[in-house]
């Protein structure tokens, strides 16, 4: 495909001049060179998935599709400067935000939820407290809102919820999944997560990985803002479920006093960290998801997000990336260079 080619490196080659890379990672680790004031090219340890030992896929020159994955790459790469929070200077690592999950589990004794016939988007979903349908929140001490919806992502029987006081193992463990496997739903909440001054990314002077390279460290915990809205909508949630008349509810939402627990999965739904905006100033990234230092780095991914809006970003990021593409194929490959001036 001529200059922009899909191509594959082995460790130490060098990306040809004139290079369009993206830079997948898929299960390896990376290493990047800069040189003349672009990119040249990647370095690739350990084995990539679908391909030999020593070998990467190199797509395009936009980092990974990990949120947190390509500001570590610019990072490490030098690619724009990483922020620093007490200064506010800097904009990779800048604005990120996660989302926060709650729920309450409905046990039936009379009725059975075909839990065999399972998938994360088979389920029913309102937007009621959505933002721009759900004005109300300012009045009660918080801006958001959030998806409330109800739908089955597993059957597998370990991990499935069985009314408290069942035991988490043994012939207790068993007999409770005899009587109650099948018979539960959840009614769960997807939150939206603002971004502050103080939630960043960043590399952790202390601790590197097996290549001597530094980890990513993640500075958040949740802010009264998120713990006020879950609050507010463990109401709503609790006042469907009771509509229902279960058996009994399991409940599992964030108090005012909690803290980010790292223990317990909550959302892979990362974003931020290199955002897309109108000036270097205060975003990595311009509208069409290039780096402002580095004119042949593309970044798509939830990582151009300046805030976590509610939930699963995954049609807004193809939509954004597909605007970069077209920005790419149409103008930057006719004539390298940045797309927008400053």
């Amino acid at each position: 495909r001529g200059r922009h080619r899909v191509c594959r490196h082995k460790p130490h080659q060098r990306a040809e001049e004139g290079d369009l890379i993206v830079a997948h990672e898929a299960g390896a680790d990376l290493r990047q060179y800069i040189a003349d004031g672009s990119w040249w090219g990647v370095e690739a340890a350990g084995a990539a998935q679908g391909g030999a030992d020593g070998y990467m896929e190199i797509l395009a020159n936009a980092g990974q599709d990990w949120a947190i994955g390509s500001p570590k790459l610019m990072m490490l790469s030098g690619i724009g400067q990483i922020y620093n929070p007490l200064t506010e200077t800097g904009t990779i690592g800048r604005n990120y935000a996660f989302l926060s999950n709650g729920d309450a589990t409905l046990f039936f004794k009379d009725k059975h939820f075909n839990p065999f016939a399972t998938a994360g988007a088979t389920g029913e979903m309102f937007n009621d407290i959505s933002p721009g349908n759900f004005e109300d929140g300012i009045k009660l001490g918080f801006i958001g809102g959030a998806k409330i919806h109800s739908s089955q992502a597993t059957g597998a029987p370990i991990g499935t919820a069985l009314p408290k006081g069942t035991p988490g193992w043994g012939k207790g463990w068993k007999e409770g999944m005899v009587d109650w496997y099948g018979r539960s739903m959840k009614i769960g909440i997807t939150t939206t997560c603002m971004s502050y001054r103080g939630h960043h990314l960043d590399l952790d002077p202390n601790y590197k990985d097996p290549w001597g390279q530094p980890l990513l460290r993640m500075t958040f915990d949740w802010r009264q803002n998120e713990l006020k809205l879950q609050r507010y909508l463990r109401d709503i949630v609790l006042g469907i479920a009771k509509e229902l008349g279960p058996d009994a509810i399991n409940e599992n939402f964030l108090g005012l006093d909690s803290h980010w627990d790292i223990t317990k999965y909550v959302s892979t739904h990362n974003v931020g960290g290199a955002i897309m905006g109108d000036s270097p100033r205060d975003s990595a990234l311009n509208r069409y998801l290039q780096s402002w230092d580095v004119h042949n780095v593309f970044v798509p991914g939830g990582n151009a997000f300046p805030q976590n809006f509610q939930a699963n970003p995954t049609a807004t990021i193809g939509a954004i990336t597909l605007f970069a593409a077209e920005a790419i194929k149409k103008q930057y490959l006719k004539n390298p260079g940045p797309l927008v001036q400053v």
